[in-house]
C-alpha cells in the first residue's frame, strides 16, 4: 500500500511536470504578435484567478494602456553604466516612461478582448479594435521548445526604415513580471538607438574600467511588439520590437 507521503510527492511531481509543459506553451498571437493585421492592439498581463473572466479583468486593462504607451510615450532619465573585461552593466537608472494614462484608464481608444490565454502562472489577454479578425492559426498553442533560438535575440535585424531592438529579463515568480521587465527595456533600447539628445560623461580608471553617465530624453511613436520568445533552458525572456525611422523623435 502507497503511503499519503508517497501520494502527497506523487502529486507534487504531477502537478510540478504539468506546469512546467504547460508554461512553456503560448498562443501564436503571443510569440508573433506583429503578424497579427490588426493597426491598434495590445497586449497585456495579469495573474491567473480561479474562474475565467470573460472581460479579461486587470489583464485587459493593462491591455489598453500597453497599447497606449506603445503608440505614443515619452522615455526620459539618467543611467550609469560600467565597463569591465566581463562586459557592460547598468549599475543605475532613473529611466522612466509617460504616456497619456487618461486615455488607458477610461478606454477611450475603444479597444476589446480579441483573445485569452491563461497559465498557472500567468494570464494574458490581447485587446484590439472592433472589426479586428483573427484566424485559427493565430490562436492556437505553440511550444517555445519546438522554436529554434531567433536570430534576432543575439542581434536585432538591420533595416533602412525601421529601428529595432531587443529587451530581456530573467525569470520571476510571476511570469507577468518578466514579460512586462522584458517589453520596458525592449522600449528603453529602442529610444537609446532612436536618440540623438543621448548625453554623457566618460570617466575611464588606471586599470582600464569605464565609468559612464548618459542622459536620455525620447518620444516614440507606433512602436510595435514584433516577437516573443522564451528560453526553455534558461528562462530568459526576450521581447522583439520596432518603429519606423520616419517617426523617430526627440
Amino acid at each position: 500500500m502507497i503511503s499519503w507521503r508517497a501520494c502527497l510527492i506523487l502529486a507534487w511531481v504531477l502537478t510540478a511536470s504539468a506546469t512546467v509543459a504547460f508554461a512553456q506553451e503560448y498562443p501564436r498571437w503571443f510569440l508573433r504578435q506583429g503578424d497579427i493585421p490588426c493597426a491598434f492592439k495590445g497586449v497585456g498581463y495579469g495573474q491567473p484567478g480561479w474562474y475565467v473572466d470573460t472581460t479579461g479583468g486587470p489583464a485587459f486593462r493593462d491591455a489598453v494602456k500597453n497599447a497606449i504607451v506603445y503608440h505614443s510615450c515619452t522615455i526620459k532619465g539618467s543611467e550609469s553604466f560600467w565597463t569591465a573585461e566581463f562586459g557592460t552593466m547598468v549599475m543605475g537608472s532613473t529611466v522612466v516612461e509617460e504616456y497619456d494614462t487618461t486615455a488607458a484608464e477610461e478606454n477611450t481608444v475603444g479597444l476589446r478582448v480579441l483573445d485569452q490565454f491563461r497559465s498557472p502562472k500567468c494570464q494574458l489577454v490581447l485587446a484590439g479594435e472592433t472589426g479586428c479578425m483573427m484566424s485559427p492559426a493565430d490562436r492556437a498553442p505553440v511550444n517555445v521548445r519546438a522554436i529554434p533560438r531567433p536570430a534576432w535575440v543575439e542581434q536585432p535585424p538591420s533595416s533602412p526604415t525601421h529601428f529595432y531592438a531587443v529587451g530581456m529579463s530573467a525569470e520571476f515568480f510571476y511570469e507577468s513580471s518578466s514579460w512586462e521587465l522584458a517589453e520596458f527595456t525592449a522600449r528603453r533600447e529602442l529610444a537609446r538607438n532612436v536618440s540623438t539628445g543621448v548625453r554623457g560623461v566618460q570617466r575611464v580608471s588606471t586599470v582600464g574600467e569605464e565609468h559612464r553617465d548618459a542622459t536620455l530624453s525620447c518620444q516614440l511613436q507606433d512602436v510595435q511588439v514584433m516577437e516573443r520568445w522564451k528560453d526553455p533552458i534558461k528562462r530568459i525572456h526576450y521581447v522583439l520590437v520596432r518603429m519606423l525611422k520616419a517617426n523617430g523623435t526627440h
